[in-house]
């Protein structure tokens, strides 16, 4: 009892957590017919890797075939070794993010106990962590994004502890180096969660190199690049680039030498800043935190200060050369991490502050107080509901178009070519040797598009030199990379449409026959296989053309 007492905000917050969860589990279930599905095909390819890892020995989405399409060695990893114990099977990823959640919230109660007295304003930081962060979205994902918020935490926890340490010029030499390898091991573990845990780790590193710990900066660089590196020089020797084609094809390729490359340089950031809101909001606060607590003498040394500037620069760069959005995900860990040490950094800096010396200022002062507040907290607020009220149907939308297609796959084209845009599913459920015309698992493909010719003569060529006798892709795949869209001589058997598209490219996938031949058994199975869709899915079968053959 006595330790339900002391520590009620934490195991509040986690009852909050697994009572959200299941609710939205019951409501993403009923809109995909009892199955558990996740909220992109993303995840399906780190599962398909992972299986193909333990049955093949193969890293790739094709049995057999090496493909460096993971954004995450640490989780596509990790998948590896459950499914070796226990077998594949497409659970794993959604209990394991409820056990990884479960353990971030730990660490931040944890952590902010470490400035917070108060219980009930504990437990409200961790609620807003799990409504904004979003944590219920960030697990039905299925990703790696809750794992990378948790080592991203401990590193920068642990980080921030050793520099403030070291500026303080403390003589317990011995913990100080306990700390070091702390450091260590939690960025080797940070820059293999995801490519990006390398802007934290590299934030780090300068204040190291400022510091003048060259040998340590010196050993921690090496160490943070070694198993990215070691896995680059692999997929080298294999034939793919150094990083893996995912994040090659996000990256920055506007045009800044002429006046519309910049125009449409700085109209793309006015789009980051709106769809990011709550971090832009977080960085500004930060900021301002910052700098009042830098007129305090001593106070920039302290671990919340040395904290603010390694999420502020971290936020920096994650902003200037990764990618933002796409279902809440990719700036998700600087959200959470941005809640915890804003907060905690608001708290430290209100030490003292009586309610009593609050509510005796002038009302103009305590509005200005409040609409603060409320702008701080909205766009929190805001994402975290937007993000659970389209959750449900979001899993519905991969249920009727991906899954939908893998299962057609794995009926009717099993262990055969098919040249697909979305490979997660196909490949998982499917079991195909995957064609991908988006390249992220093609070399072929990859470097036609990073080339500039990447063509629908480009595209018809490789499909058929692989030996695919069909295609199952967006038609309006033009949009992306291909100039000129689907190639003209693939006969377009059908399409799928669904409705209320959250998630999916395109709301209608089509059915194309790239070997004429294979045009009437093509028609035939997806005939068959669209009359046992869900009644929700709309099926059209095209005409064919004048000249069959």
């Amino acid at each position: 009892m006595r330790l339900i007492k002391n520590h009620w905000p934490i195991l509040a917050a986690l009852i909050c957590l697994y009572l959200l969860m299941a609710v939205i589990t019951f409501m993403a279930m009923k809109h995909c017919d009892g199955h558990i599905i996740y909220l992109m095909d993303d995840p399906y390819i780190h599962m398909t890797i992972a299986k193909n890892l333990v049955e093949h020995g193969v890293w790739g989405v094709t049995a057999g075939q090496f493909a460096s399409s993971s954004s995450s060695l640490l989780w596509t990893g990790l998948l590896a070794g459950i499914y070796y114990i226990f077998g594949s099977n497409d659970i794993t990823p959604f209990v394991l993010n409820i056990i990884i959640s479960s353990l971030l919230l730990l660490l931040l109660y944890r952590f902010a106990s470490k400035y917070i007295r108060s219980n009930i304003l504990k437990f409200l930081i961790l609620l807003m962590i799990i409504w904004a962060g979003p944590l219920p979205t960030l697990i039905f994902l299925g990703l790696e994004h809750i794992l990378h918020i948790l080592i991203a935490l401990a590193f920068l926890y642990i980080s921030a502890k050793y520099l403030a340490s070291t500026s303080q010029q403390s003589a317990n030499n011995s913990y100080s180096n306990r700390q070091q390898w702390w450091v260590l091991i939690l960025g080797i573990i940070l820059s293999t969660a995801r490519y990006e845990g390398l802007f934290m780790v590299f934030v780090v590193w300068i204040y190291l190199v400022i510091r003048k710990q060259f040998k340590f900066a010196f050993a921690f660089g090496i160490a943070v690049l070694l198993i990215p590196g070691l896995f680059g020089l692999y997929s080298l020797s294999r034939g793919w680039y150094i990083l893996p084609n995912s994040v090659l094809l996000k990256f920055d390729t506007l045009d800044y030498s002429s006046l519309r490359g910049i125009a449409n340089y700085i109209f793309r950031d006015i789009i980051k800043f709106y769809w990011v809101k709550p971090m832009v909001v977080l960085v500004i606060v930060g900021l301002s935190l910052y700098i009042i607590n830098g007129l305090k003498k001593g106070k920039l040394s302290n671990i919340l200060n040395i904290s603010l500037v390694i999420f502020l620069f971290t936020a920096w760069l994650h902003f200037r050369l990764a990618d933002i959005g796409w279902y809440y995900r990719y700036e998700a860990y600087l959200v959470i991490i941005g809640i915890y040490i804003v907060s905690v950094a608001l708290v430290d800096m209100l030490n003292g502050i009586t309610w009593n010396s609050i509510i005796t200022k002038p009302k103009s002062v305590l509005l200005a107080i409040s609409v603060m507040a409320v702008i701080m907290l909205f766009p929190l607020f805001w994402r975290g509901s937007v993000s659970s009220a389209i959750l449900a149907a979001t899993s519905g939308n991969i249920y009727e178009q991906q899954y939908q297609m893998g299962h057609f796959l794995r009926e009717y084209y099993q262990n055969q070519p098919v040249a697909v845009n979305d490979i997660g599913a196909t490949s998982y459920y499917g079991e195909i040797q995957t064609i991908d015309v988006w390249g992220l698992a093609d070399m072929d493909i990859t470097r036609a598009i990073r080339g500039g010719y990447y063509t629908p003569e480009f595209i018809d060529v490789t499909a058929k030199a692989k030996g695919a006798k069909i295609a199952i892709i967006y038609d309006n795949i033009k949009d992306m990379y291909l100039a000129g869209g689907v190639p003209e001589n693939w006969i377009k058997i059908g399409c799928w449409g669904i409705a209320n598209n959250n998630v999916c490219y395109s709301d209608s996938v089509y059915f194309y026959a790239i070997d004429r031949q294979e045009t009437d058994s093509l028609r035939s199975h997806f005939i068959e296989y669209s009359k046992k869709l869900p009644d929700r899915i709309t099926w059209i079968l095209e005409p064919l053309p004048p000249t069959k053959y």
